[in-house]
């Protein structure tokens, strides 16, 4: 049975999952290992816990003070017995007293990470055999099955919800393409907003099916005027949609019509999908009622209209901008959107969240449809990856280029990172730039340009007024959450260096091609001479200050066992460590870690 991991494969995931929860709860000070450093960085370290157990293991420590683990050092010793350690779940409750969650939501935490190393050995084993030029070379629907998940978040793949049946059909490592279900919504209890007229069936429909999803469509019962046609997940359908909206479908508001169309592949976040049938097509984003990755994966109605008009005028700001145009960024516009609310949940103001995130709909441009010939998308987050032998996809990129890796990096950071904060000194706004927010338009391993995308709560703006005076309109400004200049930064800081580039340079390192403090000179050179580019203020930039000698710590981990996992009004937030240590500032200034 497909969805069963051999032993071996298991016990792999297992180390690998345990390294990673030991490292991301050290770097959060929710255990404290006792460390042995050698003046070379690699060290040796036993974490002593309450409950009496101890975990030897060896590593390096990191530009950023994190330990990178080497899953194969680690032993758990109880008493006197010493074994190999391969249990993240045992792990957790060994570490009850410090990592602080009650029996619920330890409870809770233990079956989303039980369930991220069931999905973590499919993955593995589907990995087996491919190098990093085999991985690299995969259509991009395909690569992004591949990819190991968030890098920060330890039980990244807990999709709670979902057994079996719908993991094999619709988990990223596992899917085959499939069809999307559809439904006509009565436009007068919806919200909908579309740009240039576009819908739905225009994108996913092929010509040859057209006639049949018409007339399925005209024995609805709804008015042509107030038709909209919408489509939706098919497990979003069978358990969420069908059985909590039957009031609204025996009333005739919301009309099933059947599965047409165009297949689609699920892309990393599970909830956006790749049409593989007519490729370039628009991707399309779907609510999904899983908790996965610390949030419910649905899609309110409150930014469907704002995403449109926001990356719009993005567009048009990139269109406009020197800096930007020469750099070639491009915004997946968000073309069409529709949201039907429950009307019970809606009339419930203090309703969970998710409750208003059952039925909703994004058509959004795909990358392949901004690539010229030749060229080819990948996620941010691929950058990262590591083959069987450790080697980093990145390093394959380079090679493909025909360029060593300081000049193939000087290229990645002036196409990715110089605009990111070229928005932000210009115009007050930024994404929140992980690496799924941001793809890379590669030629044969060169990064040419890169595509923004998703703004649905993925995007922010200084409370300073520059992107009003930039022309984005006051009533998409008003959905948008607007902070603090000092806090804004951190959609680069935090989302991008921390949650991205530590673990490139992390890859790169390891696998003996680049010392970390290189690795940061190199950003560090290529953003200030955007800075000497641009001419823009100096306040502008000491405003979103990228250099200063510390940055705050998010600590993402620890606050789901603090939450817990029962319904809350809102997502839940984020916590703050101890300050980092700035490798920016580090390594222009050449002060010592």
């Amino acid at each position: 049975m497909s969805g069963i991991p051999d032993a071996a494969t298991w016990r792999q995931a297992g180390r690998a999952l345990l390294a990673k929860a030991i490292s991301e709860f050290a770097y959060e000070e929710a255990v404290l290992p006792e460390v042995q450093l050698k003046p070379d960085g690699s060290f040796t370290a036993c974490l002593r816990l309450a409950s009496g157990v101890r975990y030897r293991f060896a590593g390096t420590r990191r530009i950023w003070g994190n330990l990178a683990i080497d899953p194969n050092s680690l032993r758990r010793m109880d008493g006197a017995l010493e074994t190999e350690a391969t249990d993240p779940q045992q792990w957790v409750l060994d570490a009850r007293a410090e990592l602080g969650g009650d029996a619920v939501a330890t409870a809770g935490f233990l079956r989303e990470l039980g369930r991220t190393q069931h999905a973590e050995a499919l993955r593995l084993a589907r990995c087996s055999g491919l190098d990093a030029a085999d991985w690299v070379a995969l259509p991009p629907d395909r690569a992004q099955g591949l990819l190991s998940g968030h890098p920060k978040a330890v039980a990244n793949k807990g999709r709670l919800g979902w057994g079996d049946a719908a993991l094999a059909a619709f988990a990223p490592e596992r899917a085959e393409p499939f069809q999307l279900v559809w439904v006509v919504l009565d436009a007068r209890h919806a919200t909908w907003a579309a740009v240039d007229n576009a819908d739905f069936p225009s994108e996913c429909i092929p010509p040859g099916e057209r006639g049949a999803f018409d007339a399925a469509v005209a024995r609805s019962g709804i008015a042509p005027e107030h038709a909209l046609h919408v489509p939706v997940h098919p497990w979003q359908w069978d358990n969420v949609v069908l059985p909590e909206f039957s009031g609204e479908i025996a009333a005739g508001r919301i009309v099933p019509i059947d599965s047409f169309g165009d297949l689609y592949r699920p892309q990393q976040s599970i909830r956006t999908l790749t049409n593989v049938s007519r490729r370039g097509r628009a991707d399309v984003k779907l609510a999904l009622s899983i908790l996965n990755t610390s949030a419910y994966r649905g899609l309110g109605g409150a930014t469907i209209a704002a995403g449109q008009v926001l990356s719009g005028w993005l567009a048009g700001v990139i269109a406009a901008d020197p800096v930007l145009r020469r750099r070639r960024v491009t915004v997946l516009r968000e073309l069409a959107g529709a949201h039907y609310a429950h009307p019970a949940y809606a009339a419930l103001p203090e309703a969970p969240y998710h409750f208003c995130e059952h039925l909703g709909a994004v058509l959004r441009e795909s990358a392949e449809a901004h690539a010229a010939s030749g060229e080819t998308p990948a996620l941010y987050a691929t950058l990262h990856e590591r083959d069987a032998t450790g080697r980093p996809l990145a390093l394959t990129m380079a090679k493909q280029a025909g360029l060593g890796i300081e000049a193939w990096l000087e290229r990645l950071f002036d196409l990715t990172v110089v605009p990111l904060h070229h928005l932000l000194c210009r115009y007050g706004c930024c994404p929140i730039a992980h690496g799924q927010n941001i793809v890379l338009l590669l030629r044969h391993g060169l990064p040419v340009a890169m595509a923004l995308k998703d703004f649905q709560g993925d995007f922010d703006l200084a409370d300073t007024g520059q992107a009003e005076a930039a022309g984005l309109p006051g009533a998409v400004a008003a959905l948008l959450p607007r902070k603090r200049a000092e806090v804004v930064v951190h959609n680069i800081q935090t989302a991008h260096f921390v949650t991205t580039l530590r673990f490139l340079s992390d890859g790169l390192a390891a696998a003996g091609t680049l010392p970390e403090m290189q690795f940061y000179r190199i950003l560090a050179r290529v953003l200030r001479a955007y800075q000497r580019e641009a001419g823009l203020p100096p306040a502008d930039y000491a405003r979103y200050e990228l250099f200063a000698p510390a940055l705050p710590k998010v600590c993402i981990n620890k606050v789901r066992l603090a939450v817990g996992y029962g319904d809350t009004a809102s997502r839940p937030l984020p916590a703050l460590g101890t300050p980092l240590l700035n490798p920016l500032h580090l390594a222009e200034t050449g002060a010592p870690r």
